[in-house]
């Protein structure tokens, strides 16, 4: 998780190919960088509005690195309830990085039990070390 290329709060672009004609999603702010069998980790992201904030009715989704699709930074304007939103994923990402790596302290990354599915592996929200 902490080897992907795009980190907590970072707004990005995805394109893809569809019968020879590329499309653009987006802009898309990163939540957080979960674990996943497949590709090793996979981005949670919110959807964002032309005005930069996070979208009130979509429910965050997730992002899948593959080969056949490009990921980018967005140079979109950023509203100041998103940019409040923004720091609070990129202290709880940095409180994450420093528990694990200095204090070896995991217990952040203790997988939720749901029922009729594989265990979720999600970080509790704690901004204070």
């Amino acid at each position: 998780m902490f080897y992907a290329p795009y980190k907590p709060g970072d707004r990005v672009l995805v394109e893809y190919q569809v019968d020879r004609v590329m499309v653009t999603r987006g802009p898309y702010l990163i939540i957080d960088v979960c674990p996943d069998n497949r590709s090793g980790f996979h981005y949670e992201a919110a959807e964002l509005t032309k005005k930069g904030a996070m979208h009130a009715r979509r429910a965050p989704h997730w992002l899948c690195p593959r080969p056949a699709l490009t990921m980018r930074l967005s140079g979109a304007p950023v509203w100041e309830d998103a940019e409040r939103e923004t720091s609070y994923y990129r202290e709880c990402a940095q409180t994450s990085r420093v528990l694990a790596f200095e204090r070896g302290d995991l217990t952040l990354f203790q997988a939720v039990k749901v029922p009729l599915r594989s265990p979720i592996f999600r970080r509790k929200d704690r901004t204070s070390i």
